[in-house]
């Protein structure tokens, strides 16, 4: 690479603009987010807008989507986020008899001749869980009352949706002017590289976790387990995180599988072990190699990063913000390190 061709007046007003870009981005990350997450929904919906588009303005063929998106959260979600809220009330109402359960258990249970109450400490436990079970449903009032400000960021993404994806044309036009002539048409496959990748990899990562809640929420029901709605929807919901949230899923069944018997707890687990072959050896496999190919040390990783400066949020994206690092790494820097390299042979 030539450098003295690099340092153009262009290519430094470009460089600083990309900085500055950035530094808003760290300064305003509530809002970063909202836009991010609403490029995240309008990737995903693009390809069937495409298609619609052929049919109808692509403004009608929008309006269509998000309408269909909504009226399936609508329909499918919030019955379900219903039902577990009040799953999960009456589970922590009902939680210190849990406890003391499985605390009867320990008592009458040993390891190597010892009882295993004297390695366990349970009185703690069960003092404390009657007042944080109280708390929690103390401040599920505070849902109630931040519902409008949340309501108010849906309708707020939906907007930034319906332009993202309406005007797709012309803001990618208007982007790549920002860009330098010599690499506007890389800039313009980036883009696209981009959009498919992170729209694609949110359509499987998506029917990933659902295959999941299906499966533990349908054989709970089938073993007349409590709560076995909430179940699978913290199954689905846990498994956007690796390792530690499957693990968390199956201490939740194991602790209200348990007063049915080691028969049921073990069904039980087998349900989110099924869930997890499912998903990892036929669902993951077939979605996510037609998208995108991401090692799990790097999803684990930004879930590490997410969680330490995006928050709850940044959790839940954090497969898709990897999809981006992971694209702009290959088709700006390994791309161009490969095609200099050859060029200098």
């Amino acid at each position: 690479m030539d450098l003295k061709k690099s340092f153009t007046v262009q290519n430094i007003y470009f460089t600083a603009l990309v900085l500055f870009i950035l530094f808003l981005l760290v300064k305003m990350t509530d809002i970063a987010l909202l836009l991010f997450c609403s490029y995240v929904i309008a990737s995903a919906i693009n390809p069937f807008v495409d298609k619609l588009s052929e049919k109808m303005p692509r403004a009608y063929a929008v309006t269509l989507m998000i309408v269909l998106v909504t009226l399936v959260t609508i329909g499918i979600f919030i019955p379900i986020v219903i039902m577990s809220v009040n799953e999960i009330k009456e589970f922590l109402n009902q939680l210190p008899q849990q406890i003391n359960n499985v605390q009867n258990f320990v008592n009458n249970s040993k390891i190597a001749g010892q009882d295993v109450s004297q390695y366990l400490n349970f009185d703690t436990v069960l003092n404390n869980s009657t007042t944080i079970a109280k708390e929690v449903i103390d401040k599920s009032i505070n849902f109630t009352v931040g519902f409008v400000g949340v309501l108010t960021i849906l309708v707020t993404v939906g907007i930034v949706v319906f332009f993202l994806s309406n005007d797709r044309d012309k803001i990618k036009d208007f982007s790549l002017k920002l860009f330098p002539q010599q690499i506007r048409l890389r800039a313009s496959k980036i883009i696209d590289e981009l959009e498919t990748k992170v729209g694609g990899y949110v359509t499987a990562q998506l029917l990933s976790i659902t295959t999941v809640g299906i499966i533990v929420a349908v054989v709970l029901l089938i073993l007349r387990v409590d709560y076995a709605v909430f179940l699978g929807f913290i199954s689905a919901i846990l498994d956007l995180v690796p390792i530690v949230g499957p693990i968390l899923s199956g201490v939740l069944i194991l602790l209200i599988a348990f007063p049915k018997g080691w028969i049921v707890c073990l069904i039980a687990i087998g349900s989110l072990l099924l869930g997890q072959f499912v998903e990892n050896n036929w669902a993951k496999p077939y979605l996510f190699s037609k998208y995108m190919d991401l090692h799990p040390l790097v999803v684990i990783f930004s879930f590490v990063v997410a969680a330490k400066f995006l928050g709850v949020v940044g959790v839940l994206i954090a497969p898709a913000i990897a999809a981006v690092f992971v694209t702009l790494f290959e088709e700006i820097y390994v791309k161009t390190m490969n095609e200099n390299n050859e060029s200098n042979e």
